[in-house]
């Protein structure tokens, strides 16, 4: 489930409980708000939606200030996974499932409108029947990111066994509590996330207390149905205390694997009628040797070059640790600063006996996967998003100066996978540790460049 009292869709906050109770003072039971709503948000404690710039309040409309806002009443549609199969049906008995995939996410909303005059509730539905239609940042069809909380941002329990009958207080009182921290923990987002339906007729009533009101539902529709938790920064070149590198240079280093990592051998695969006496050798048929010759774009950089490189462990005891029952997929930033940056490779291994970052723990039969991008310009921010699968680039940017101007959007980058093919976005399965090797051309990583690297953790229902 999914808090309702609560929610935003493309960085604008359509439901919140708590600043509603606030303003219309109908008195709206405990049970529809969250006590610590405005602490885990960063908000001061609410008092007029012209003091604290309530997202519809407008100057140009006066009506606006007597809006309420909106109060979550339900969401449908969080609780259960959408993974599922096609089966075909054999001739003989049974059937074959085939492959499986994550069907797009429907939710259902339920929600409350109140306001102090019933001019300030017709604005109220105009300005939430303009703010589903989306942000006006997106690019077309790809749609919104939608975010919510799991639960309430809560204090965590005191330590001890809560079956103790003595009921006796901890020995040491525990740390102080962070709200934001704990609403950062609460923080669940669906991206690429559009209108489907709208409610047709609204539930008007009046409350006690001048208090004019309008029920109604809609459907959000999400093209990524997965929940994504809060990003936890694993690597941070600025802050080698996080997580300390091994770092070295590399001369003649080539981008291909080697050795070669031959599958596990069949036992019944010695056939003395097929083999090296069939008509193409060894191998079962031409190409299934990841040896063969094959087609490279050639915009892929082949040649040896020195590396500089660094590795680091996302076990490391400074590093947070992400649940282990849940996918994890990286987002990564890189900045370059005053030079190009170039032959960037961002590699991860499994390492289960989580041996340390170093050249002699990175085995390359336990290469998970690869990311790598030939060149990237001088002042250039680039983030790579494994929760989109989409690259964003800023152009022309200066930190210092704090100039920012050129190209800001999506980006059709070509990114490439093991052997210079294409990229299989990372995603990985299970909390097992990894090693994470950085690699680009030596002396292209300028003294103001800095990268990091998050993993966000994310689930199949909320």
């Amino acid at each position: 489930m999914v808090m309702y009292g609560w929610f935003t869709l493309g960085g604008t906050e359509i439901a919140n409980s708590n600043r509603v109770a606030a303003y219309a003072n109908t008195g709206i039971t405990a049970g529809c708000t969250c006590p610590d709503l405005e602490a885990s948000l960063g908000h001061e404690p609410y008092t007029d939606p012209v003091s604290d710039h309530a997202p519809w309040y407008d100057p140009a409309a006066p009506q606006s200030k007597d809006f309420h806002g909106v109060l979550g009443l339900e969401i449908n549609g969080a609780a259960a996974s959408t993974l599922g199969s096609e089966w075909a049906e054999l001739v003989g008995d049974g059937g074959v499932a085939g492959a499986p995939r994550r069907a797009s996410r429907e939710l259902d909303f339920k929600v409350m409108l109140l306001a102090a005059s019933e001019d300030a509730l017709s604005y109220g539905l105009e300005w939430l029947a303009s703010t589903l239609e989306g942000s006006e940042c997106r690019r077309g069809c790809i749609g919104d990111t939608l975010c919510l909380y799991s639960g309430c941002p809560t204090p965590p329990l005191p330590d001890g066994n809560s079956c103790d009958p003595t009921n006796e207080p901890d020995p040491e009182p525990p740390p102080p509590w962070d709200p934001v921290e704990a609403g950062d923990r609460a923080l669940r987002q669906l991206f690429d996330v559009s209108l489907l339906e709208y409610a047709d007729d609204p539930e008007f009533s009046r409350l006690t207390g001048n208090t004019w009101t309008a029920t109604i539902t809609f459907t959000l529709k999400a093209g990524r149905p997965q929940f994504h938790h809060h990003p936890v920064t694993i690597i941070d070149s600025t802050n080698d205390d996080l997580n300390p590198p091994y770092r070295d240079r590399i001369e003649g280093y080539s981008p291909y694997w080697e050795p070669e990592c031959p599958p596990l051998r069949d036992c019944l695969d010695s056939n003395p009628y097929c083999g090296n006496d069939g008509p193409w050798g060894p191998e079962p048929f031409p190409g299934s040797n990841p040896r063969d010759p094959i087609l490279i774009d050639p915009c892929y950089p082949t040649g040896r070059f020195t590396a500089q490189r660094a590795i680091y462990s996302d076990h490391h005891p400074g590093v947070p640790r992400v649940p282990r029952h849940l996918e994890k997929v990286p987002l990564i930033e890189v900045y370059t600063g005053s030079r190009a940056l170039h032959r960037t490779t961002i590699r991860w291994y499994s390492n289960p006996n989580r041996r340390p970052p170093n050249p002699e723990s990175l085995e390359t039969c336990d290469i998970c996967n690869e990311i790598t991008i030939p060149h990237i310009p001088a002042w250039t921010r680039v983030v790579f998003d494994g929760r989109t699968k989409r690259v964003t680039v800023e152009c022309d940017v200066n930190e210092q100066t704090g100039r920012q101007r050129g190209y800001q959007g999506q980006s059709d980058v070509t990114l490439y996978g093991p052997y210079g093919q294409h990229l299989d976005w990372p995603a990985f399965r299970c909390g097992q540790a990894m090693l994470i090797e950085l690699i680009c051309q030596a002396g292209t990583l300028a003294p103001d460049a800095r990268y990091r690297l998050d993993w966000v953790v994310r689930g199949d229902a909320a």
